[in-house]
Parts: structure tokens; sequence; C-alpha cells
């Protein structure tokens, strides 16, 4: 596994665990996070401000199907279940800066509920 690789799984770890201060060590100042169908949250205040919003009591249960590295980007597709029952499946693109220790410039996630639809008749 590579370093990049590992970092992305510990991130999103870090993620489902609510640990928002290990997430911000590694996002960059002028942070993007784009989540489909949402705002743009721009600057790491906003993005902590954002974690905060989203901080669950309890942690979520992760599950990572692939984690993919080219060069400076990442993306890793999985799932999360919320200690209510509820099972989100997401896929997250990253941009790493050009430095030795991976630091987050860019995030695009997307996000869908896997909540069963009731059938219609």
């Amino acid at each position: 596994m590579s370093t990049k690789e590992q970092f992305l799984r510990d991130f999103n770890n870090a993620f489902a665990n609510s640990d928002i201060d290990y997430i911000s060590k590694f996002v960059a100042d002028d942070i993007q996070w784009i989540i489909k169908g949402d705002d743009a949250i721009i600057g790491k205040s906003n993005f902590t401000t954002a974690l905060k919003e989203m901080k669950a009591d309890e942690p979520f249960e992760l599950s990572i199907d692939n984690i993919i590295i080219h060069k400076n980007k990442g993306i890793v597709e999985g799932s999360m279940s919320s200690p209510d029952g509820k099972t989100y499946a997401f896929c997250d693109s990253y941009v790493f800066s050009d430095t030795d220790v991976p630091m987050i410039n860019k995030m695009t996630s997307y996000v869908i509920s896997l909540e069963k639809k009731p059938v219609k008749a």
C-alpha cells in the first residue's frame, strides 16, 4: 500500500470518527470542498465549521471499496452507515499539493443515500 493510499484510508477513518483535529491538519488553508448538489466550502475555517456541523456523537461504520492514486490525485469509493442505521455510498476525489506530506487542496464528494424507497404500485 502506498503512502498516499494509507493516508486516504486514515483520512476517511477520521471522517467516520468525526476526528476534526486530524482532518484539519491535512487540508490546505485554501481548501475547496465541493459536495455535489450542495454549496462549495472554501477555506479551512469554513471547512472546519462544516465538519463541526456534521459531527456525529457516535462513529459511522466505514467500508472502503477502492482507493485509486494517480500522481497528485486520489479517489476513494465506499459506504458509511450512521449509528441510526442510514447508509450512504460515496465517492470522494482528492487533489494533493506537491509536498512530501499529503496535503489536500481540493475535495469533490458525491454522496447518495442507500435508503430503500417504497415500491410504487
